[in-house]
């Protein structure tokens, strides 16, 4: 049996080989092909197109990128037009119109990891319907987003939630001043975004010291940039989990940091910010409210949020808010363990078995599965 593999991101790939790593257990003399990165190469898959020539981010990118998009869809429906079952890891830009052309041929099409049309593009949603055998997603509220639609999902469980506790007890101590008060910064992992929030936290910083002088700062480097000197903040290069572990109080890039400081019960402050406009089209579709999933999934703001406005002294007061409001910090601890009781681990070994029962179910020829 031969599994095509398409993801766009590093993200992607890291729970994509996850999902192959289970898949062999199942699946012991299959073969693996497709768009990933190290981490699927890990597990012994034949990356024909690297993530890292991937990952297109907002409209006005998108737009630039088309003609390099076309040869990489092109690319990849040549090696997935040879494999039996496609699985497509989030990325629904590029994977949505590869996988009507693997449709066209009668492959098996799998998507793990959903696109978010709960929050915009629902024209999606008869996509999936119409070319997708398999639907499979990571996050708790979707399976009922869907089956309101006439769609069937499964909930599989949370591989963000499986990485919490395989790694929170092999975590880097980060040193750091005693009796300080530590505020986690988490700018994100992509350049540009990185680039366009830096000053924005360097004055929030500055706003913060003249205010208190017991605060110290861990800023996390996924990519390369530098910062004003300052005496009380430490740049750290290490696991992100390190830092979330000592915060008592951290500024969050939107994205999956988001649900991973909450589920270390830590507080924190959501920001984003992209292209205008990107942003502009982006608020004309939305259909929600809040854009991190802590409050998606949580069913209310939690946590504030802070999306291309992003305002400093607001935020400075916020964090002030937490540090000197026992009931306000302790309170919101309690609502963000929560999110424990509502995700489920097992997410990529759920996952397997899922797809494994699929196969059983349409009993593809040629094939030996064993159940793990």
């Amino acid at each position: 049996m031969k599994f095509f593999v398409s993801c766009g991101e590093v993200s992607g790939d890291m729970h994509a080989s996850a999902l192959v790593r289970e898949l062999k257990n199942f699946f012991p003399e299959a073969t693996f092909q497709g768009i990933g990165g190290d981490f699927l190469r890990n597990e012994g898959v034949d990356v024909v197109l690297d993530v890292n020539e991937m990952g297109i981010i907002g409209f006005f990118e998108a737009l630039k990128s088309i003609p390099r998009v076309n040869q990489q869809l092109q690319l990849a429906y040549r090696y997935a037009s040879d494999a039996d079952f496609c699985i497509f890891v989030d990325y629904p830009g590029f994977n949505l119109r590869l996988a009507k052309k693997t449709h066209k041929l009668g492959k098996k099409n799998i998507y793990y990891i959903l696109p978010q049309v709960w929050a915009w593009g629902r024209w999606r949603a008869k996509q999936l319907k119409e070319n997708f055998d398999l639907l499979i997603s990571i996050i708790p509220f979707e399976k009922d987003f869907y089956k309101s639609l006439g769609i069937d999902v499964y909930f599989c469980g949370s591989p963000v939630y499986d990485r919490y506790l395989t790694e929170k007890a092999t975590l880097t101590r980060i040193s750091v001043p005693a009796g300080k008060k530590i505020i986690g910064i988490l700018p994100g992992s992509r350049e540009h975004e990185v680039k366009s929030l830096l000053p924005y936290l360097e004055n929030i910083i500055r706003k913060l010291n003249r205010r208190r002088n017991d605060l110290f700062f861990v800023i996390s480097q996924k990519t390369d940039f530098q910062m004003t000197p300052m005496e009380n903040v430490l740049v750290y290069d290490g696991s992100q989990y390190s830092i979330m572990s000592i915060s008592d109080v951290l500024i969050v890039a939107s994205g999956t940091a988001t649900l991973e400081t909450a589920l270390f019960e830590k507080p924190m402050i959501v920001i984003y910010k992209t292209s205008q406009l990107t942003y502009i089209i982006g608020k004309i579709l939305a259909r929600i409210r809040n854009i991190s999933l802590v409050n998606l999934i949580l069913g209310e703001e939690v946590v504030p949020e802070f999306v291309q406005k992003i305002d400093e002294n607001l935020i400075r007061d916020k964090i002030l808010d937490f540090l000197e409001d026992e009931t306000l910090y302790f309170a919101t601890v309690e609502k963000l363990k929560k999110l424990k009781e509502v995700l489920k681990p097992g997410a990529a070994n759920n996952a397997a078995r899922i797809i494994f029962e699929e196969v059983i179910r349409n009993g593809h020829a040629g094939t030996d599965p064993k159940p793990a």
